[in-house]
């Protein structure tokens, strides 16, 4: 009966929280947000249908769904990076060169091991994807909380609400596919009542923080003037190299 409180709430927090972003025009404001949250409740949704329809169903959907889903919310990573430097136009330009050289890697792992690994298993590969996945989201998130607390950066209600709601999200999801690699159904039979509970907690952050459109105060400047520092050198200690292997070769 709990788990179907649980259940339930969070579909209603689910369709709560889409309903105001769609009254209040934040969609248009966090994009990939919203988009990860709409293919949530898609999925909540037919899991309901595949799970009544059949075990086996619900198992392919489950891990196709699931696949799915961590990619999409990559973007809600992309999104934090986006809102968080973007008064800072070189900090930004690198993170578009990073988050995608980023993503592609993991990609780019998975499809090596579909090709090369002949007892390859959708169900734990996955698994494994998305674990790996999310510990490379949690590191960018604690760059993010590095980057706020060094540099005094200011966050507007909204973006502090995503941050925290999504990195408590993915640091349960982290535990959650770590422990099951290693505990198997033994331990996912328990997960499977306190995930929706854990999620519910972030949909109750995002309701609340995310109840109307408030924009992040005015930027400090140390965190582009630090880039610019940085990629000054950056590019003078590539140069200096380059004419070191040139006087190399000529000798």
């Amino acid at each position: 009966m709990l788990a179907r409180v649980v259940w339930w709430s969070g579909l209603a927090m689910l369709v709560t929280l889409l309903g105001r972003a769609f009254f209040s025009k934040l969609f248009r404001k966090y994009p990939f947000f919203y988009g990860y949250v709409t293919c949530v409740l898609i999925k909540s949704l037919a899991a309901v249908y595949f799970f009544v329809r059949s075990p086996d169903a619900y198992r392919h959907f489950y891990w196709r769904a699931e696949f799915f889903t961590v990619l999409l919310s990559f973007g809600v990573t992309w999104e934090i990076y986006a809102q968080l430097l973007g008064h800072y136009p070189g900090a930004l330009h690198f993170a578009r060169v990073l988050l995608p050289a980023v993503l592609v890697i993991f990609l780019s792992m998975l499809l090596l091991n579909m090709l090369t690994n002949s007892a390859w298993m959708p169900a734990s590969d996955t698994a494994e994807f998305s674990r790996n996945l999310r510990v490379a989201q949690a590191t960018l998130l604690v760059v993010v909380v590095g980057l706020v607390m060094y540099y005094s950066i200011p966050l507007g209600s909204n973006l502090r609400g995503i941050t925290l709601g999504y990195g408590f999200f993915i640091a349960s999801d982290l535990i959650n596919l770590s422990l099951r690699m290693q505990l198997g159904m033994m331990f996912q039979q328990w997960w499977g009542h306190l995930r929706p509970l854990i999620y519910l907690i972030s949909l109750i952050v995002w309701c609340v923080t995310l109840w109307s459109y408030q924009p992040n105060p005015a930027p400090c400047p140390g965190l582009e003037e630090d880039y610019e520092w940085i990629s000054g050198q950056t590019v003078r200690a590539f140069a200096r190299a380059r004419n070191y292997l040139l006087g190399a070769i000529r000798l």
